[in-house]
């Protein structure tokens, strides 16, 4: 599977220094121009798939409009050291583009230059107005069609009010049906970073007791997410349709099997209120079927680490090893008790295997 390019890292551990950046750029290191991009972030932050398109385009448009007229000098500096980049990402958003609401509070060129890394300002404005058809197909623009253009057209779509000040709005029930499904998918993407190992369940102690399960439900609060139950025990009933999948398959490969324009669809058709096709939810669970799996093998150093119990300093390490992982609670509350009668854990375990 091919990796998706982050313009922004997930988590910037420090500035960068001075050595690092370009000469003409080290002018955004400084912190008059560091606070202009915690100021950009804070706009960013502002924008969400849900709000009527109307509001989204006149808070855009005052952005850029702000920006040329030197509100923000070091900003609009490195727009035109930039070529106008960051200026046309902007207006590409007002204009009605539209991404994932992580992209713009997380992954922006504003945070970029608030993190203290203004190399990375360019590349994060292209990805701004870039639709990475790998993962994310353009049902982000389709959807955006069926949101409300007006604040008052959202509540004559029966999903809000306009009360006294109150001029918010909650979208209705079809708007919301889809929209829990494809931040599920993102949030898939953006928890994996660059990892194509990262598993849905990064604790090999967990996989073992539990199954994890997708759970689709319509309705305004309808959505994806996965419920984590007992092997054997099926999810309530209020958990909706429900598809079985295996802990270790990984966050990428499930991301992309979600994604793609047939399980789109299906999506759709099972979240959507009414009755569900049988034909659907099997047409939609074969969709999941053979996904890349990261199994957690029994006498890997990482299964050892990933596990919740880990080896008591005193314990011989050959011992360590020959314990079921599956049985390493018990044993070591074997070994509690073994150490207030004074006996030595090395001998508790080694009794414990011998008459297993």
């Amino acid at each position: 599977m091919r990796r998706i390019e982050r313009a922004v890292p997930k988590t910037v551990q420090r500035a960068a220094d001075p050595t690092e950046i370009r000469p003409k750029l080290r002018f955004l290191l400084s912190d008059e121009a560091r606070e202009e991009g915690k100021m950009m972030v804070r706009n960013f932050r502002g924008y969400t798939l849900s709000r009527a398109t109307d509001d989204t385009r006149s808070q855009f448009s005052a952005i850029a409009r702000h920006i040329r007229e030197g509100d923000y000098p070091n900003i609009a500096a490195a727009d035109a050291l930039m070529g106008g980049v960051l200026i046309e990402s902007v207006e590409k958003i007002a204009g009605g583009f539209r991404q994932p609401e992580w992209m713009l509070w997380r992954s922006s060129w504003a945070n970029a230059l608030a993190d203290g890394w203004p190399n990375r300002m360019e590349g994060a404005a292209i990805f701004m107005m870039t639709r990475d058809e790998r993962f994310r197909p353009a049902i982000v623009d389709d959807e955006t069609q069926m949101l409300p253009k007006t604040t008052i057209d959202a509540v004559h779509a029966g999903g809000g009010k306009i009360s006294g000040k109150d001029k918010g709005w909650s979208p209705s029930r079809d708007e919301a049906i889809f929209r829990h499904y494809r931040d599920y998918i993102e949030y898939l993407l953006d928890a994996a970073g660059d990892d194509d190992t990262v598993r849905l369940v990064e604790n090999a102690a967990v996989t073992e007791r539990y199954s994890v399960y997708l759970a689709l439900k319509s309705g305004k609060n309808g959505g994806a997410a996965t419920i984590v139950a007992r092997k054997g025990i099926t999810p309530a009933a209020r958990a909706g349709t429900t598809i079985q999948i295996d802990p270790t398959v990984s966050k990428t490969s499930l991301a992309a099997a979600l994604s793609t324009e047939k399980m789109m669809r299906l999506a759709r058709l099972l979240l959507t209120p009414g009755q569900v096709d049988p034909g659907v939810v099997l047409e939609f669970s074969e969709g999941l079927g053979n996904l890349p799996k990261i199994p957690y093998a029994e006498d890997s150093e990482s299964a050892a680490r990933s596990g919740q119990w880990t080896k008591p300093p005193s314990l011989d390490a050959d011992l360590w090893k020959r314990i079921p992982h599956a049985r390493r609670r018990d044993y070591i509350k074997a070994m509690a008790m073994g150490i207030r009668r004074g006996i030595h854990p090395d001998e508790t375990v080694a009794e414990l295997l011998a008459a297993a």
